[in-house]
């Protein structure tokens, strides 16, 4: 129900009061900039910044609702 993060012991919790409706998390990934991605099964990608989430879709131009991996490039 949601995604958890463990840091120096202490745990939080993200769900819908958060900004992050807890669909099916099927990968992670933190970016150079220490942005954490989240890919979803059906809701597309969310990307947890500055204490906020924000949500990327095929209304945003992805090819698909489910995201099972993701890489940053070079550039």
């Amino acid at each position: 129900a949601g995604l958890v993060r463990w840091k120096d012991g202490t745990e939080t919790r993200w769900g819908r009061a958060e900004g992050f409706p807890e669909p099916r998390v099927l990968s992670l990934f933190e970016d150079r900039e220490g942005r954490l991605w989240i890919g979803t099964d059906e809701a597309g990608v969310f990307v947890h910044e500055a204490g906020r989430f924000r949500n990327f879709s095929i209304q945003d131009g992805f090819p698909a609702r489910t995201i099972t991996a993701m890489a940053q490039d070079p550039d």
